[in-house]
């Protein structure tokens, strides 16, 4: 009521995110876990169901704790997701790369990466001869060559029993 008339009015609604307010998102139940494997490399965003994997708090990587404490804020609005290497499968083709287990992917043939579909386009869009993996907190980087990767990875899924390069929600 405005001075006592009754007023109509629109408003615009949007979903909440699913982390309401914190970076990353609190436990889900009866979901499939994202993921996408390049070269070995299995790539999953930051949930609080992996860093429950660890068992005690203490035992997680401290790189991956602060990102619990982060709340969205208007400088880190483009980031969707906080992109894990969850793991490497052993292979030839990424022999001294074990050791981005648990890093942040930020970067991926050059582009800033805000969720698991952003480094999709960036691997299936790229032009160059090259894959480039960029992680946090490294000047080091992923290089893996098209070329290898078009021969090595199916038979880097094989190997592991891994159905696909990417869960069912990327595809």
């Amino acid at each position: 009521l405005r001075d006592g008339t009754p007023r109509d009015v629109t408003l615009v609604l949007s979903a909440a995110k699913r982390s309401y307010g914190n970076l990353v998102p609190r436990h889900a139940y009866e979901e499939r876990p994202s993921y996408y494997v390049v070269g070995g490399l299995v790539l999953c965003p930051l949930t609080s169901n992996y860093l429950g994997t660890w068992g005690k708090w203490e035992d997680v990587p401290i790189r991956l704790q602060r990102y619990w404490y982060e709340m969205r804020t208007s400088e880190n609005a483009s980031r969707e997701q906080i992109i894990v290497v969850t793991d490497v499968l052993p292979d030839e083709l990424n022999v001294g790369y074990t050791s981005f287990e648990d890093c942040i992917v930020t970067e991926v043939n050059g582009k800033p990466i805000g969720s698991l579909r952003d480094v999709v386009a960036s691997i299936e869009g790229n032009g160059g001869p090259e894959h480039r993996i960029r992680v946090e907190d490294s000047f080091a980087e992923v290089v893996f060559r098209k070329e290898d990767l078009k021969q090595r990875g199916p038979q880097i899924l094989e190997r592991y029993r891994v159905p696909a390069d990417r869960s069912a929600d990327l595809r």
